[in-house]
């Protein structure tokens, strides 16, 4: 080979050099896109995974709504030391704990008053109230709510009224959301009851053709109350409905479970707007009382 190399011309000599074309792999096709592109087919999952699946979501939202809720109703206002303490009898007033509710004074007593608590707000909270009509002669039930929202069992006056036949003449009424939904229920059951007692409430529903008479208590520095729904409830109320404005009370007061966050600075101690709630109320039931005996 060298030697054919030495006899070769310059013009072989520089063909030799150049190298043999080598061919070009051919280029990957462009991904295309838009309307030229060709549809993917997606693969379409097992009717039953889809299920499971959908499953998954269902039990995930569910769990989700429920611990919301746990978290919301676990957050309530607590009795106080002071408030538990009158959850004990004495010699004028028997105190009984039962599964529904606390039963406070005499069960042959002429005249009873079942009571909503205030929503998430502890049923012993409003011990001392209740102790302190029964003082007066009122026999006084207080309702136990599920979850401390009176709304789960708007309809605990059943099973109140049921339990104590020889109460005579029954008013029904709450706290707050528990007068609400006391209002609620006496709507459906006027002819149950005399009529309806509120603390820093009002109603939503119309108890205006009921027959019922009507008494609402509620402080001046009350800030936590909706006054815009109160004002639209004095169209539902019968029209010898009667108000009782304390002055310098607050919305917590009637209550014995601590400041409420949003509620006014009351100008008077929580004892004194108690017992202005409880003389309103003795009176207003003698009112009726003595309209009664005037007309016999």
């Amino acid at each position: 080979m060298p030697k054919a190399k030495k006899n070769m011309t310059p013009a072989q000599k520089a063909a030799a050099r150049v190298p043999e074309p080598v061919e070009a792999p051919a280029p990957e096709p462009l991904a295309v896109s838009g309307r030229d592109a060709e549809p993917k087919v997606r693969a379409k999952l097992p009717k039953e995974e889809r299920r499971n699946r959908l499953a998954l979501l269902i039990g995930g939202l569910v769990l989700l709504v429920a611990l919301s809720f746990a978290l919301y109703t676990c957050n309530y206002s607590h009795a106080t030391d002071e408030a538990r303490a009158a959850l004990s009898s004495t010699k004028q007033t028997a105190v009984s704990d039962e599964s529904g509710w606390i039963a406070f004074g005499d069960p042959a007593a002429k005249t009873g008053y079942a009571f909503y608590p205030g929503g998430k707000v502890e049923a012993e909270s409003y011990a001392p109230l209740m102790h302190a009509l029964a003082d007066e002669g009122l026999f006084c039930v207080l309702v136990k709510s599920p979850f401390n929202l009176a709304f789960f069992d708007t309809n605990a006056a059943d099973g109140v009224l049921a339990a104590y036949p020889q109460v005579k003449e029954w008013y029904v009424g709450g706290h707050s959301l528990g007068g609400v939904a006391a209002c609620q229920w006496a709507a459906e059951n006027a002819s149950r009851v005399k009529g309806v007692i509120l603390l820093a409430s009002y109603t939503s529903t119309d108890l205006t053709g009921t027959g019922l008479r009507f008494l609402d208590i509620y402080g001046s520095d009350d800030q936590v109350m909706n006054r815009d729904n109160y004002a639209e409830s004095q169209a539902l109320l019968p029209a010898d409905a009667q108000t009782v404005l304390l002055q310098g009370g607050n919305h917590a007061q009637f209550g014995d479970y601590g400041a409420q966050e949003g509620d006014g600075e009351a100008s008077i101690s929580a004892k004194e707007q108690r017992e202005q709630a409880v003389a309103a109320i003795v009176e207003w039931i003698g009112q009726a009382a003595g309209a009664r005996d005037r007309a016999a």
